[in-house]
């Protein structure tokens, strides 16, 4: 670094520096520059490839800069990206609880198969079964403990995709029903989905545009 900094006080003397920067200097760094200097004077080629050298270094440093630039703006967006999955993860997190609390005040309210949406999840499957989907997120993003012991919410991967869905209905219109009363209270990605024989149909197939 001292080797550095004489060069370019070198190259800077040789070429008129102001004397402001030369009052800086120790009476001994004052001596071993005007030395260095004396002897550029002598041997224009040397001078010649201290100050390339110097060029290359400026220009070293102006790319380390930019780098520095460059890895400090990526670090404050994944700081960005970080805290935006925080939130997206507590958002999430208060539907689910929403969710919950809102089938279990249906249940309690009139605790029957149509307000509930099931009775034994296994065998409620056969057939023609409307469930509601609540919304769907990235895989790992929410916790495969959800799925309930009665099935009333129960989570399903696919397509790189965790889907959440609530109740089981054998009547369509309960399940409208569900769908509605979870947009009102806030879910509005909520909508009615059909299973045929526990395999996801579409719903056209199975209830006529006119009665959706």
């Amino acid at each position: 670094m001292r080797i550095l900094t004489f060069l370019f006080l070198a190259v800077f003397l040789f070429g008129n520096a102001p004397l402001q920067a030369q009052d800086e200097l120790s009476k001994e760094e004052k001596k071993e520059l005007k030395d260095l200097a004396k002897r550029l004077r002598k041997n224009p080629l040397e001078l010649k490839e201290m100050q390339e050298a110097a060029d290359m270094y400026r220009e070293q440093n102006e790319q380390l800069q930019a780098q520095i630039t460059t890895l400090t703006s990526e670090n404050q967006m994944m700081g960005t990206r970080v805290e935006q999955l925080e939130q997206n993860n507590a958002a999430l997190n208060n539907q689910l609880a929403t969710a919950q609390n809102a089938l279990q005040e249906m249940a309690n309210a009139t605790p029957t198969e149509q307000a509930r949406g099931n009775s034994n999840s296994g065998d409620m499957m056969m057939g023609t079964v409307f469930r509601v989907q609540i919304g769907a997120y990235e895989k790992s993003s929410i916790s495969e403990d959800l799925d309930s012991s009665d099935g009333s919410m129960t989570l399903e991967n696919a397509n790189g995709m965790q889907k959440v869905m609530v109740g089981q209905f054998r009547d369509y219109q309960n399940a409208k029903e569900l769908m509605q009363h979870m947009k009102k209270i806030g879910l509005r990605d909520a909508w009615v989905v059909a299973y045929v024989d526990g395999g996801r149909v579409d719903l056209n197939d199975v209830v006529a545009k006119d009665q959706q």
